[in-house]
This record gives structure tokens, C-alpha cells and sequence, in this order.
């Protein structure tokens, strides 16, 4: 299956259809280059939580829009052994998993492959020759 992305400026379109306002929250799950320009997107009091990378923030004159950053380091919720925190991570994908079947957000699912196919695709994520995600499929 082929994600079809629109070929458009994302932040002038944000601009358009707010009224040059902004978005109040931003999840950014791509890269810290892309929370960076989702700060340009926010608006004033707005929020940002990063899964990758955190925005460079020497890009943005403090005291600008006030934003709000949250890094969500999921890996870091496991490693710190805190129960609350694993269990909160188990209610975010639950919910997370429930809007993609209702169709109410799109994973951008790019591509299913096998698992003997994962060392290609790695080395395609590497140099950055993908649009959207590609899932291993597990038979069991």
C-alpha cells in the first residue's frame, strides 16, 4: 500500500486554515528537523510533544510564543522501572490504536514486509528513502 502525501508547504497551510494563528498541539513522531518546524506552526501557548527529537530551539527568539515541550522518551519509561509511567505508555497506544481503526488519524502506512525483509528497510530508513511507515509483518 502507497501513501499518497500532498506536495503543498505544511506550515502555510496550517497558517491558511488557522487564520495565521497556529495549532494548539503538535505530536511530532518524525525527527528533531521536523518538531522545528513544527514550532513554526504553533501557535501562542501552544504545546509540542516530541517522540524523536526535541525542536533546536536556537531557531526561535525566546519569549516568542510560549510554547509548552514535552519529550516523550519511551524507552526511558521502561528503563526507569516506574510502573505508572509503563502503564500510561499502554494506555497512549491503546488510544493511539483505537483512532487509526476508527480512521480518525492516518499512520501513513507505507509498506508491510516480512521479517527476512527488515535489514533492507533499515538500510532504506537510514538513508532516508522512505515516506511514511513500514510495518514487519509477524506471522504466529
Amino acid at each position: 500500500m502507497e501513501a499518497t502525501l500532498p506536495d503543498e508547504d505544511v506550515v502555510v497551510r496550517v497558517k491558511e486554515i488557522t487564520n495565521s494563528r497556529g495549532v494548539d498541539a503538535i505530536l511530532d513522531t518524525v525527527s528533531s528537523e521536523n518538531a522545528t518546524t513544527g514550532f513554526e506552526m504553533l501557535a501562542f501557548n501552544g504545546g509540542i510533544a516530541c517522540i524523536v527529537g526535541l525542536p533546536d530551539f536556537n531557531k526561535f527568539k525566546p519569549f516568542s510564543i510560549s510554547p509548552s515541550i514535552h519529550e516523550i522518551a519511551l524507552g526511558g519509561a521502561y528503563l526507569s522501572g516506574d510502573n505508572r509511567a509503563i502503564q500510561d505508555l499502554g494506555k497512549v497506544a491503546r488510544e493511539i490504536g483505537q483512532l487509526v481503526s476508527e480512521k480518525k488519524i492516518n499512520p501513513m502506512l507505507t509498506e508491510v514486509i516480512s521479517l527476512e525483509e527488515i535489514p533492507k528497510a533499515l538500510n532504506r530508513l537510514k538513508g532516508r528513502h522512505v515516506r511514511g511507515k513500514i510495518v514487519a509483518q509477524v506471522e504466529g
